[in-house]
C-alpha cells in the first residue's frame, strides 16, 4: 500500500456513496439500522486526527430520471426495476444483500434511509471541528446537508440537478478547495481521475492538493491528481475526456480490441494535431466535432494509404482497405461512418455533462436524437441509421436468408453454400446451429 503522505494539512474527503454501500459484507449487519450504523461507523473513522481529516462528504447517484442515459450500463449489471421491493425499517432484516441491490428502487430507498440515519445519529458523535455532508440521498434529490455539533444546515449553494455521483464529486471538491488544503477522493472510478485530472489543470482546485484514493489491499494507492495534471500538460489534460467517453465509458461503446492503454499513446503521440479535441461536444459543432473525433479514430485503427497514393479520408475507405487487403475479421474494422456517427452524438452529449460538473445546475438536456431513442418506454442507443449492407451484397454472397423455415436446414441459401448466417441474415440462426454440429469429413 502507497501510504498517504504525512503532512499537517487540513483534510476533505469524499466518498461515493452507492460504492461504499455495495462494499458491504452482509455478515457485519442484520437490520437495516445495523447496516446504516456500519457507514456510520466507516465515517466516523475517517475523520482522523493524525492525517488532519475534518469533513467527509458522502455523495450518492440519483435514480430520479426517467430518462436516464446509464439505463442500458444499469441493466448490464443486473439492476432491475425502479421500484422498491421492501420497505425499509430500522428493526427490518435485512434481505440477501446482492439480490436486494440489484433494483435501482431499492438503491434509492436505501440511499436515503442511510442518510436520514447519519443526519440524525451524527451530531452527537462528532468533534466540534469536524463536519459530514451528504448529497444525493434525500427525497429531494438536489438537497445537500451538511451535519456538525452544532446540528443540521442545508448547503443551498450546492443543490445540484446532476445525476451522476461522478459530476458531483467534482462539485464538491472544487468547493471544499476554498477551505480545504488537500481533498481526497474514494473511487476506483476511471471517469472520476479524468475529470478530477481535467480539473486540476485548469486550476479549479486553486492551491490544494487533490488526491486520488483507489485500489484495495497491495493495489491501494494515493494519486497525486495535480501532479499528474501537470506532467500530462494542458493539452493533453484538456482533451481526455473527450478521448475517454470516445473509446468507451459507462454511457458510450468502446472500440472492439483497442484498450484505454493505445488510446492515451496515441493521444499523446499526435497531441498537435488532437488538441481540438478539447473543444469536442463544447464550443464545437457536430461537423467539427465528427472531423476531430475521425482523425482520432483513423489513428487508432492505423490509417492506410489508398490506390491513389492519399491517405484514407474517412472510415469507410479504411474499413474497405483493411477487409480487402487483409484477413482481419469483421469485428476488428473500423466502424462504418454511419455507425461512428451516432456514436460521436452520444460521445459529444457526455462530455458536455462532465465538462460542466464544476456547475451545480447545468443545462439540461434530452439525450432523444442525441444517438439514443426512445422504444418501449426505454431509452436505448442508435446504432446505425443506413442498412448495414446493400441487398444486392448481401444476395450475391448468399447471406440474406429468404426461408423463413431455414431451421429445418433444407433450403437455407447460408446453409446450402457452407456459410454460417451473420447479422444480416434475418433467419432464426438455428443454420448455424446446424452448421456446427456437422459431423467432419474423415481424413482421406
Amino acid at each position: 500500500m502507497q501510504e498517504l503522505p504525512d503532512i499537517p494539512e487540513k483534510s476533505a474527503y469524499i466518498i461515493d456513496g452507492m460504492a461504499m454501500l455495495q462494499s458491504l459484507h452482509d455478515s457485519t449487519f442484520q437490520t437495516f439500522s445495523e447496516l446504516a450504523e456500519c457507514i456510520l461507523k466507516k465515517i466516523l473513522s475517517l475523520l482522523n486526527r493524525k492525517q488532519e481529516m475534518h469533513c467527509v462528504v458522502m455523495v450518492f447517484d440519483r435514480y430520479d430520471n426517467t430518462q436516464s442515459i446509464k439505463d442500458m450500463e444499469r441493466q448490464r449489471r443486473g439492476a432491475s426495476g425502479g421500484k422498491a421491493t421492501h420497505v425499509i425499517t430500522g428493526n427490518t432484516n435485512v434481505p440477501n444483500y446482492r439480490k436486494y441491490m440489484r433494483s435501482n428502487g431499492n438503491k434509492s430507498a436505501l440511499c436515503k434511509f442511510v442518510s436520514n440515519y447519519i443526519v440524525t445519529a451524527a451530531p452527537q458523535r462528532l468533534h466540534p471541528d469536524d463536519s459530514i455532508i451528504l448529497a444525493g440521498g434525500f427525497d429531494q434529490g438536489e438537497e445537500v446537508k451538511s451535519i456538525c455539533t452544532a446540528g443540521v444546515s442545508r448547503l443551498t449553494s450546492l443543490y445540484s440537478n446532476q445525476e451522476e455521483a461522478d459530476t458531483r464529486i467534482v462539485l464538491h471538491a472544487i468547493h471544499l478547495a476554498e477551505s480545504y488544503s488537500r481533498i481526497i477522493v474514494r473511487s476506483d472510478d476511471t471517469d472520476v481521475q479524468v475529470l478530477l485530472i481535467y480539473y486540476a489543470s485548469k486550476g479549479m482546485f486553486g492551491s490544494s492538493l487533490v488526491y486520488m484514493h483507489a485500489g484495495h489491499g497491495m493495489r491501494e494507492r494515493f494519486i497525486p491528481i495535480n501532479k499528474v495534471a501537470k506532467n500530462l500538460g494542458k493539452d493533453m489534460s484538456s482533451c481526455l475526456p473527450a478521448c475517454h467517453s470516445l473509446t468507451g465509458c459507462d454511457t458510450t461503446s468502446s472500440l472492439y480490441r483497442i484498450g484505454k492503454t493505445t488510446a492515451f499513446n496515441k493521444q499523446k503521440n499526435n497531441i498537435k494535431e488532437l488538441k481540438d479535441l478539447a473543444h469536442f461536444g463544447l464550443s464545437s459543432s457536430l461537423e467539427d466535432s465528427l472531423a476531430i473525433a475521425r482523425k482520432f479514430a483513423l489513428l487508432l485503427y492505423g490509417n492506410r494509404i489508398k490506390d491513389n497514393g492519399q491517405m484514407c479520408t474517412n472510415l469507410d475507405e479504411l474499413r474497405f482497405i483493411i477487409a480487402s487487403t487483409t484477413d482481419a475479421s469483421s469485428a476488428n474494422l473500423p466502424p462504418t461512418e454511419d455507425a461512428f456517427e451516432q456514436h460521436v452524438k452520444r460521445c459529444m452529449y457526455q462530455t458536455a455533462i462532465w465538462c460542466r460538473s464544476h456547475m451545480p445546475n447545468p443545462p439540461l438536456w434530452s439525450p432523444i436524437g442525441k444517438g439514443w431513442i426512445v422504444r418501449d418506454g426505454a431509452i436505448e442507443p442508435v446504432l446505425f441509421t443506413k442498412p448495414p449492407a446493400p441487398t444486392e451484397v448481401r444476395d450475391i454472397t448468399h447471406l440474406y436468408c429468404k426461408d423463413a423455415n431455414c431451421g429445418e436446414g433444407g433450403t437455407c441459401q447460408c446453409l446450402s453454400v457452407g456459410l454460417p448466417c451473420t447479422e444480416f441474415c434475418t433467419c432464426c440462426g438455428e443454420c448455424r446451429n446446424v452448421l456446427q454440429n456437422e459431423p467432419e469429413e474423415p481424413d482421406i
